[in-house]
């Protein structure tokens, strides 16, 4: 294809877990975008092969792809994500979007059925579990979803927990102030560490709630401890 490389857009989807303290991506597959390029799988988009390990996909035409050549998107565009053989139960998405003015990409949790903007960098921690395999989308938008709300922003996981702590996704980087209560009320003391929040003491099972205030706008959310 006669496209310029100029001209390419690229979306890039990388699966992270946690290793020995640090994130580190350990899968990903590869979006590019260029009005030459078709939305059907041609002999130009690169199928993904087996891993042993953690395997992230496109799913095109009902084929998995590691780099898959599309037409710039519409509103009506999608990118439905595959993920395999988790090892883990902790993961991250991280993207990187380079020279890509098209629609607005969206990561589209399905589970959730929450939006979450895709920019350069963008970060999204999640839980795995059996429904993890197709909960994750792509989607594009002309404008700017109205579907950000703080609550809805603010990611809590693992959820539930085994531990006695707990790391926070927030909409921004802003400094906030995090307070953990028990059912009836009383507050227990947490620590930061470096974006992990760890109780003071040792925590029985049962539900728990988190109060985040970031600037003017709080959240609460409900963390499960087992």
């Amino acid at each position: 294809r006669t496209a310029n490389t100029s001209a390419y857009g690229l979306l890039r989807v990388n699966l992270q877990a946690n290793t020995n303290n640090q994130w580190q991506t350990i899968e990903g597959a590869l979006a590019i975008f260029n009005d030459a390029f078709s939305w059907n799988v041609t002999s130009e988009d690169a199928t993904k092969m087996t891993n042993l390990d953690e395997e992230v996909s496109f799913v095109q035409n009902n084929t998995n792809l590691a780099i898959a050549l599309q037409n710039n998107p519409s509103a009506t565009s999608e990118l439905p994500i595959k993920i395999g053989k988790m090892r883990h139960t902790n993961y991250q998405w991280q993207f990187e979007l380079d020279n890509y003015d098209g629609a607005t990409p969206y990561l589209f949790d399905t589970l959730n059925n929450s939006y979450t903007q895709i920019n350069n960098g963008t970060v999204v921690p999640f839980t795995a579990d059996a429904n993890t395999t197709n909960r994750f989308k792509i989607v594009f938008q002309n404008a700017l979803l109205n579907t950000d709300t703080f609550a809805t922003q603010v990611g809590l996981y693992p959820n539930p927990s085994k531990g006695n702590g707990f790391y926070l996704q927030l909409p921004s980087s802003e400094q906030a102030t995090v307070k953990l209560y028990n059912t009836i009320g009383q507050e227990i003391g947490i620590t930061n560490n470096s974006g992990y929040y760890q109780a003071n003491q040792s925590l029985a099972a049962g539900v728990y709630h988190i109060m985040v205030t970031q600037g003017e706008k709080t959240s609460k959310l409900k963390w499960i401890v087992e």
